[in-house]
């Protein structure tokens, strides 16, 4: 099991428990603090050269959801044709989008 899954399994553990003791549904806590490991972090993203590799040899349908994620992650990388522009919806900092 990958550390950044045995982290997000003690966080729910944690707040399940928190919710359990605030509606009592226990009398007290079951376990004490629980070891959380550090989440893993990416140390590189793939080139362009690396990324055009790819998916050259990708479906048509991968490159379309590939796309749309790079135009949402504020990190497109050169080259990418992210026209992510009018018609879209536009995300505000609390999370709330423009339209219905």
């Amino acid at each position: 099991m990958s550390d950044s899954t045995r982290h997000h399994d003690v966080v729910a553990l944690e707040r399940l428990q928190k919710f359990a003791l605030e509606h009592k549904l226990l009398e007290k806590p079951v376990f004490g603090i629980l070891e959380k490991p550090r989440v893993g972090r990416r140390d590189r993203i793939p080139t362009t050269a690396e990324t055009e590799t790819i998916l050259a040899q990708a479906s048509p349908e991968f490159r379309l959801i590939y796309s749309a994620v790079r135009c949402q992650t504020g990190r497109p990388l050169p080259g990418d044709d992210c026209r992510c522009g009018s018609g879209q919806p536009r995300h505000h900092a609390q999370g709330a989008q423009d339209g219905p």
